[in-house]
Order: structure tokens, then sequence, then C-alpha cells
């Protein structure tokens, strides 16, 4: 009987290291998945960033065309008005 007893006992030692030793590992395994986690996150946040730069490019780009497009036509519109100056001018003799 005192021999089974002790096979128990070192039975128990056995698994209770087991159990320690999976505790330690799944632990580690934790950390190493938080980690993994931050990243992709920051990563994300990152990603997320840059879209919105070039989101905000494009609309100031958008504005710059839209501008450029007025100037173009101020420009035809001053020389529109330019060629009526010169018509009239030519028409006085000094």
């Amino acid at each position: 009987m005192l021999n089974a007893t002790e096979e128990y006992s070192k039975d128990a030692q056995f698994v209770d290291d087991l159990v320690t030793d999976f505790s330690a590992t799944s632990e580690e395994l934790l950390a190493s998945v938080q980690d993994m986690l931050k990243t992709i996150n920051e990563i994300t946040l990152s990603a997320n960033g840059s879209a919105g730069g070039v989101v905000n490019i494009a609309e100031k780009n958008g504005v710059v065309v839209e501008n450029l497009n007025v100037v173009i036509a101020q420009s035809e519109n001053s020389t529109k008005s330019s060629n009526a100056l010169l018509n009239m001018v030519s028409q006085f003799k000094i």
C-alpha cells in the first residue's frame, strides 16, 4: 500500500509539472498572440492613415483642376478682349 501511495504521489507530481509547463507555454503563446494583434492593429492604422492621405491628395487635385479650368476660361476671355481691342485700335490712323 505504501508503494502505491508513493507511485500515486510521483504521478501527481508529474501531472502537476506537466500542467505547470502547459500553463507557462500558454502564457508565452498568449503574449505572442497579443504582440501579433498589436502589430496588425498598428499596420491597419498606418494603412488607414495612408489611404486617408491619398484621398486628401485626390480631393486637392480635383480643386486644382477646377481652378485651372477657371484660369483657362479667364485666359480665353482675355485673349478675346485683346483681339477685340487690337481690331478697334487698328481702325485709327495716325
